[in-house]
């Protein structure tokens, strides 16, 4: 994998200090495991093994501060069933670097976290609260698990989640304690009020 990769990709490394084909059908909420063709030595083959060829695709993505990324697409049609996958062997395609879900997607990562979930809810999961990033710049809203139900997921792999704000509210000054590169815990007054939601679901696997 190149040394751009996407704010998801960059979170699972930074913060690292089974699926069947059925499930893969179906247009309803699916919870994305560190397993079978998501496992840590899953590959683009073993994709279009379980889901099909023309249902993978490769594409170039955008990543972060004007860079692209070189990705296979799950489902690329449709943005419902969309995942997003970047390898650490770009050219082989191989050895998941990250699994992301985002947009539209009705993928949910582990313990049930899905897009859109709000601070509470992820606490809940979590079962302790958790830190993210200010906002206002490529990372921010980047989320750790120091410790937690989310801190440890099976299968090896590392989650990491993105919240946004909803950038059509006013913020004004009083917000100013929540922007930029700091980390913010979750339990904060401010950042509660601000109301962020999960917009970046990904798991990945530090190399």
């Amino acid at each position: 994998m190149s040394a751009s990769v996407s704010r998801a990709a960059v979170a699972v490394v930074l913060i690292a200090g089974g699926l069947s084909p059925a499930a893969g059908q179906s247009s309803e909420p699916t919870h994305l495991e560190c397993a079978g063709p998501f496992g840590a030595d899953s590959s683009e083959a073993l994709l279009r093994q379980v889901f099909g060829d023309d249902h993978i695709r490769d594409e170039t993505i955008d990543g972060p501060e004007g860079t692209t990324l070189d990705a296979t697409l799950v489902f690329p049609d449709d943005p419902e069933r969309r995942l997003i996958v970047l390898w650490w062997d770009e050219a082989a395609r191989t050895r998941p670097a990250a699994i992301i879900i985002r947009e539209d997607s009705n993928w949910m990562g582990p313990g049930g976290v899905h897009l859109g979930a709000a601070l509470t809810d992820v606490e809940a999961i979590n079962g302790a609260p958790f830190a993210l990033l200010g906002f206002g710049w490529d990372y921010g809203g980047a989320a750790s698990f120091p410790e937690g139900a989310l801190a440890e997921i099976p299968g090896g792999c590392v989650l990491s989640l993105s919240f946004d704000l909803d950038w059509t509210r006013d913020f004004g000054p009083e917000f100013d304690a929540i922007m930029g590169d700091q980390q913010i815990p979750s339990s904060d007054s401010v950042m509660r009020s601000a109301d962020p939601r999960v917009s970046e679901i990904a798991v990945g696997y530090p190399e």
